[in-house]
């Protein structure tokens, strides 16, 4: 591992990232929703200087892991989901805030904990989707890395691929992992799932 990785991640530069849509509603209801947000995602990196690792859309919510090496994560996040919401008000004729207030963070600080959360992202899916059918879910970063379709210009892949180098990526995926039954990642992700779903 390069000193320069190292110190990303013990400068916590590294955040998985997610929020919902207000009282647990679709943000996500349209034909086309996820692309218009997947397009405001490139605009919004133009503007803020931070890198999208791995990503997930789901119809009321959306994971990120982003590496932020300047602090522009909230500017990120409060323009992307201010862009977002006023068009898709725009398009669904309603009013008020669509976000279920500030967007949650964890912060990532060592190498087992980065590959853990983008595999906790592109397995995101699975409550919807079947094992089987994940590798062809539009909306996420996991077809693009195995090579299924090209990914948006916005997306950066050179990161977490050498971190399970020698591991087919959706093998690394869909099988298990230590993490699964590692009690502190339990709780963690416990506490993202409560989070995404409190007030349903």
């Amino acid at each position: 591992m390069s000193s320069k990785r190292a110190r990303y991640l013990d400068e916590t530069t590294w955040h998985h990232v997610y929020n919902r849509g207000a009282d647990g509603q679709d943000i996500f209801s349209l034909d086309g929703d996820q692309s218009l947000f997947e397009n405001l995602i490139g605009e919004t990196v133009t503007v803020c200087d931070v890198e999208v690792h791995a990503y997930a859309l789901m119809s009321n919510h959306f994971h990120f892991l982003i590496r932020d090496p300047n602090g522009e994560l909230s500017g990120f996040i409060q323009y992307l989901a201010g862009q977002y919401a006023a068009a898709y008000n725009i398009r669904t004729r309603r009013h008020g805030p669509l976000f279920e207030g500030r967007f949650c963070s964890v912060p990532i600080l060592d190498e087992r904990h980065l590959i853990i959360e983008a595999r906790y992202v592109e397995r995101n899916p699975l409550a919807f989707v079947a094992p089987s059918l994940l590798a062809a879910y539009a909306h996420s970063s996991l077809s693009v890395y195995i090579g299924k379709r090209q990914g948006p210009a916005w997306l950066t892949t050179d990161e977490i691929s050498p971190r399970v180098s020698g591991v087919d990526y959706l093998d690394f995926v869909l099988a298990d992992h230590t993490s699964d039954t590692d009690p502190v990642f339990q709780r963690l992700h416990t506490r993202v799932h409560q989070a995404i779903r409190r007030a349903s």
